[in-house]
């Protein structure tokens, strides 16, 4: 994932500094980047020129009027920028606060930059003829293989299986701290899965588009529905140590996929 920070200082106070001093800053910088160029977290950046050299457009009833700088009413001037590679938003600021203005002035965001992918499980749910053990025709064995070509063409599958009848499955039920394994077969279809497809996409109109052209997966083209869910992410649940030691696990979901 993509983040940008933003590099805030003084000016006056940077003029202020002896040259040996804002050449060792600048020293700082460049050794910075050089750092996460070669980490591969670096995305781009640069430093802007003083505010003294900028112009604000402003567009106010049709009509466009013009600033030149400096501009007095703003303490800290934006003077640079970085766009990051980072997995997450922790890995973000861990990055950020290694930049030298983070000490001189102020590093704002890092902001999420760019478009985030999501995972999104396809569901089949199991019938009669699933339950029973009962194989796809060749048909639909060769409608579902060129369709998760495409997927895969594209790069978006993540992905996917059928799964055996309950018969062959169990459940565990939990009783306060007692655990019961339950063999299967089990009775209520509908709330059963037959199989499963899971895509990294860019948005939910993307995951829909792909969805249409799921071929339909009953044996005999009979009506049904499959069903479509958005997966979480790590970042969805904020820091924690909990969600590092998934993350160290490499379950960091469509961040690693991206």
């Amino acid at each position: 994932m993509q983040y940008l920070c933003l590099i805030y200082q003084d000016e006056k106070e940077w003029q202020k500094l002896p040259p040996a001093e804002s050449q060792k800053i600048m020293g700082e910088f460049f050794a910075y980047t050089d750092s996460i160029k070669k980490s591969g977290n670096h995305a781009g950046g640069n430093a802007l020129q003083p505010t003294h050299t900028a112009t604000t457009v402003r567009v106010r009833q049709g009509k466009v009027a013009t600033t030149d700088g400096p501009f007095a009413e703003t303490k800290e001037q934006l003077g640079g920028y970085y766009p990051l590679n980072a997995r997450d938003l922790n890995e973000a600021i861990q990055l950020a606060a290694r930049i030298p203005a983070a000490r001189l002035g102020s590093v704002g965001g890092p902001s999420r930059h760019g478009v985030q992918d999501m995972r999104y499980m396809i569901i089949i749910k199991a019938t009669k003829d699933s339950e029973a053990g009962v194989l796809p025709p060749e048909h639909l064995l060769e409608q579902m293989a060129a369709f998760h070509g495409e997927l895969a063409k594209a790069g978006v599958l993540v992905d996917g299986s059928g799964l055996q009848a309950t018969s062959k499955g169990w459940r565990v039920r939990y009783r306060g701290a007692n655990r019961t394994v339950i063999d299967g077969p089990f009775a209520e279809t509908k709330e059963l899965i037959a199989g499963y497809t899971i895509i990294n996409v860019k948005s939910r109109a993307e995951a829909v588009e792909w969805t249409k052209k799921f071929p339909n997966p009953t044996l005999d083209g009979s009506d049904c529905e499959i069903e479509v869910r958005q997966m979480f992410e790590l970042e969805d649940f904020g820091p924690a140590d909990a969600i590092d030691r998934f993350r160290e696990l490499g379950m960091s979901g469509a961040e690693k996929l991206s």
